[in-house]
């Protein structure tokens, strides 16, 4: 599956699974790398953790579109599509509801805030 498939208009594939994206902004070199978290709410009273940015394909977009807009909604970051790597697919299934999710990774050493207009 490339990373534009999807059944249409779902947010699923063609075999109903969820899909989903994350992006990893990585900075530095060498042994000093730092990525970025967001600050995530547990489902534990008052749990709190950290994530990495992502989330969920809406309408027709493709993975490529849904981690530039995830980005910067979670994070008021962009990164141009020549800097945006797909590093891997992978699946999972909700523990607590069992969907299965199609899950793609990002990861980009190019993030940068966001300017207005």
């Amino acid at each position: 599956m490339n990373h534009g498939d999807q059944a249409e208009g779902s947010g699923r594939n063609e075999e109903g699974n969820q899909q989903k994206l994350m992006v990893l902004c990585v900075e530095g070199k060498g042994n000093n790398l730092k990525v970025m978290l967001i600050k995530g709410q547990g489902t534990d009273k008052g749990k709190q953790y950290y994530v990495i940015p992502g989330g969920k394909l809406e309408g027709n977009e493709t993975f490529e579109k849904a981690a530039h807009r995830e980005l910067l909604e979670e994070t008021k970051m962009f990164v141009d599509s020549a800097h945006l790597a797909s590093v891997e697919s992978f699946k999972d299934t909700d523990k607590t509801k069992k969907i299965p999710k199609d899950i793609k990774l990002y990861v980009s050493r190019h993030c940068r805030k966001a300017t207005a207009g």
